[in-house]
């Protein structure tokens, strides 16, 4: 099974991974700025993803930061109808510590964490990544 893992923001992380048993394999990973979001979601698309993980962050201001990043989400959202919402209070308490990749920025990790969270929550609480995967 192919999961895209998606931390939306100014910067939005995303991981592609291929779940194998109980065993997270990171295929590839990376940022990539929101002022290009919008054409990088073919490379994403073009990975087929069977299940996609995506963290939703409220906001309550109508500040320009707040103004951008829902307008990533939303473009995510559209690219992307059928994935899984979960917000940062729901992830990172199950996660925070468990081991994973040691690559990309925070966000890259964070979509990684997400990956871990979704895995663990719908295949088996037992999974792990396989920390050699790259």
């Amino acid at each position: 099974m192919r999961l895209l893992s998606l931390d939306p923001g100014l910067s939005t992380g995303w991981a592609i991974i291929d779940i194998d048993g109980t065993t997270l394999v990171l295929l590839t990973s990376g940022t990539v700025d929101y002022a290009y979001l919008g054409s990088f979601i073919p490379v994403m698309q073009a990975w087929e993803p069977d299940e996609v993980i995506m963290e939703f962050v409220l906001t309550l201001t109508n500040s320009k930061l707040n103004r951008l990043l829902t307008q990533a989400e939303r473009q995510l959202v559209d690219a992307f109808p059928n994935a899984h919402i979960v917000r940062p209070g729901h992830w990172k308490p199950v996660t925070g510590k468990s081991p994973i990749p040691n690559v990309g920025t925070k966000h890259t990790r964070d979509a990684m964490r997400m990956a871990l969270y979704w895995a663990r929550s719908n295949v088996s609480p037992h999974v792990v990544f396989a920390l050699d995967s790259r």
